[in-house]
């Protein structure tokens, strides 16, 4: 998919000519070391996502995780144990960190910083 801007501000038209609005939400506190998921509360329709993209941020804020290819890569590493996967349910998306992956240790566990965000492109 190829996405463009649109002349409205955070709307974007994709390469077949679908309006997407731009959702960011932050993630929030998450202790990552001692709980394997967090729940974000969705304001739109399941069906009308287009894409997810989070971003992780480490403690000290001096890096942060993302995935070019939206939830692609988290997911294919969550699989071989390194990272983290997001699943979307009618109003919700939950992320879970892998056990003793990437994220599980004392880098990743403060909650007096927002753990990162995420940013939904659906259609409005």
């Amino acid at each position: 998919m190829i996405i463009t801007p649109s002349s409205i501000p955070n709307q974007l038209v994709s390469n077949d000519g679908t309006i997407l609005q731009v959702y960011v939400v932050d993630i929030g506190p998450w202790n990552m070391l001692t709980t394997s998921g967090v729940n974000i509360v969705l304001p739109m329709e399941l069906q009308t996502i287009r894409v997810i993209t989070p971003i992780i941020v480490r403690d000290d804020q001096t890096v942060y995780y993302f995935d070019p290819q939206g939830m692609t890569q988290f997911l294919a590493a969550y699989v071989t144990g390194l990272s983290m996967f997001g699943q979307a349910t009618a109003k919700d998306l939950t992320l879970v960190r892998s056990t003793n992956g990437l994220f599980q240790n004392l880098n990743f566990e403060s909650i007096l910083v927002n753990r990162g965000r995420i940013t939904i492109l659906y259609v409005p």
